[in-house]
């Protein structure tokens, strides 16, 4: 992506295509996801109006390449301007009291363009560990 408005008009078309929120992270469909690991779930907030967050751009985008995944190296970081819950931790059919403070895109190999939630601790201790390097925020 090279800026802000470009990622938001793609995160609008993935939305327009029934693609951005994968069953995976769908609140809604937490009891259809059968994969026992855990995931996390966009808040319900979120999942009901996404285009409304997005036009709102009450946040920034910082943009990383994902050295853990090659195949699929974009990733970029939704961060709030004001702390609020974007997402949850889930397992198998229960959704947890995990929050995580941001929202993270990747480009999936199969999936393209999808959303999920994420620590800011976590992305931190990515970036330390090499995971992730930071190509900065999208203007």
């Amino acid at each position: 992506m090279t800026n802000k408005d470009q990622f938001i008009n793609t995160l609008i078309q993935r939305h327009n295509q029934n693609a951005l929120i994968t069953m995976k992270h769908d609140p809604y469909k937490v009891a259809l996801y059968t994969d026992n690991g855990f995931r996390t779930v966009v808040s319900y907030e979120i999942t009901d109006d996404p285009i409304a967050m997005l036009n709102a751009e009450q946040f920034h985008v910082e943009a990383y390449q994902n050295n853990q995944f090659p195949q699929s190296p974009e990733y970029y970081v939704i961060k709030p301007f004001i702390h609020t819950v974007t997402a949850s931790g889930a397992t198998r059919n229960i959704i947890h009291s995990i929050t995580k403070d941001n929202l993270v895109i990747v480009k999936g190999r199969n999936q393209g363009y999808h959303i999920f939630g994420e620590s800011t601790a976590l992305i931190n201790w990515k970036l330390n560990n090499g995971q992730l390097t930071s190509l900065g925020l999208l203007l």
